[in-house]
């Protein structure tokens, strides 16, 4: 089986099996895995995501305002609809 990860200089992306990304270890992408499995829980302002480092690293999140556009109105803007 190939294993594999997407990752830039900070932040690992995709880990996976298959033909994308660059090719890691069985032991690397296991090790992954059970990093994602134990994420640390995320609240209304702060998320997780893994560093090349495989630590977890927090970061801001902004609450979803209600009166913001649903995804119909969303997709309508895009294509030039509305």
């Amino acid at each position: 089986m190939r294993y594999y990860m997407v990752a830039d200089s900070a932040y690992i992306y995709e880990v996976g099996v298959g033909l994308s990304g660059e090719e890691i270890s069985e032991d690397l992408y296991m090790e992954i895995m059970d990093l994602v499995r134990h994420k640390p829980a995320p609240t209304e302002t702060t998320d997780y995501r893994l560093t090349v480092s495989l630590e977890w690293e927090p970061y801001q999140v902004h609450p979803v305002d209600p009166g913001e556009l649903d995804a119909d109105a969303a997709l309508s803007i895009i294509l030039g609809e509305a």
